[in-house]
């Protein structure tokens, strides 16, 4: 999305981006049945709420899921035929494990890149 901003709006347009993260994405992977929603083929699909102060004004949904706002989080969201996520909320995990654990290793992987680095990315900001 940076291209946008150094080169202007028509340098990545929202088909390229959404292209890039459905079956852009598969054929890099290597994915044959996925990409795209159609019989036989894989499908995850995500609904989101566009009903917020964050997309006022959008006159194009999938634009403004992609170029605006700041609160993404799907309402519903199937895998493979399975609801994992029904109103906002996962569907057999933990969230609140999977927030800690996540924290949890972003520490760990902070103090790698000290380690590395030498520089004390923890240390608050004056």
């Amino acid at each position: 999305l940076l291209q946008r901003v150094t080169k202007g709006a028509d340098a990545l347009t929202v088909d390229d981006t959404l292209r890039m993260g459905s079956r852009g994405g598969a054929e890099i992977l290597g994915f044959k049945q996925t990409g795209f929603l159609a019989p036989d083929y894989l499908a995850d699909i995500a609904v989101f709420n566009l009903n917020s102060i964050d997309f006022v004004g959008v006159h194009d949904p999938i634009g403004g899921l992609l170029l605006t706002g700041d609160s993404h989080r799907a309402q519903h969201v199937i895998v493979n035929g399975k609801l994992r996520v029904a109103h906002g909320k996962l569907i057999g995990m933990d969230e609140g494990e999977i927030i800690h654990q996540g924290n949890r290793i972003a520490r760990e992987l902070l103090k790698i890149a000290e380690k590395r680095t030498g520089k004390n990315y923890s240390a608050p900001r004056s």
